[in-house]
């Protein structure tokens, strides 16, 4: 992958996590519980998400760069890295779904 599109895909993240967590910040303080409250499920998994891809992407980024290199520490940063960038997906995953299953189940209530 070239650096100019790793840097826009890296960019793109971070500002659409930029500015899901602004609009979480405005949104009114929520005067239900959190599952009767999808909206904020969504963005707050859209958020993580956008944290978690950069660092997805780094990871692979500095995995091919040391992948020759007879010296652990650039692949162990790079394990690190992308652990956590799936580890923050994985529970961007979750938000999500979470928020779903209470939309879905407030329509089927209705």
């Amino acid at each position: 992958m070239s650096n100019r599109r790793l840097v826009t895909y890296m960019t793109t993240s971070l500002l659409a996590a930029g500015i899901c967590l602004l609009v979480l910040v405005l949104l009114p303080a929520p005067k239900v519980a959190y599952m009767k409250d999808p909206i904020r499920g969504i963005l707050t998994g859209l958020t993580v998400a956008g944290i978690g891809i950069p660092l997805c992407l780094i990871g692979s980024a500095i995995g091919q760069r040391f992948e020759s290199s007879p010296y652990f520490e650039g692949r162990f940063i790079a394990g690190f890295l992308s652990l956590a960038g799936y580890v923050c997906i994985c529970i961007a995953a979750v938000c999500i779904g979470l928020a779903f299953y209470a939309l879905i189940s407030r329509y089927l209530k209705a």
